[in-house]
């Protein structure tokens, strides 16, 4: 399956060790530039959120949106986003890999 039109809630696991607790579910994300498309993601219930594209922070909350209108030609390929939160005082990480076409 690929998410390239969608609303995404990250999955969150609490009986999981911390390094995989969180997870996406099944699907490649898929940012068409010729489509202009848009994914949003969120991760409700944590704290103190990164959400960093190729590891630029782009967002501080539970929600973020994948939008092609933020990457060009030169994004063309494999990218990943990366999601940094805490519950409970502690911290939680996923790296996404997605990819831009045109």
């Amino acid at each position: 399956m690929t998410h390239s039109e969608s609303n995404i809630t990250i999955i969150f696991d609490p009986v999981a060790d911390p390094a995989d607790a969180l997870q996406m579910p099944p699907g490649n994300l898929v940012i068409n530039l010729t489509l202009n498309n848009t994914i949003s993601l969120s991760l409700p219930g944590f704290t103190n959120y990164e959400w960093l594209v190729n590891n630029v922070l782009k967002g501080t909350s539970s929600t973020f949106d994948l939008r092609a209108s933020d990457f060009g030609r030169t994004d063309v390929g494999k990218n990943t986003l990366t999601i940094e939160a805490f519950r409970n005082s502690i911290p939680y990480g996923l790296s996404i890999e997605f990819t831009v076409v045109e």
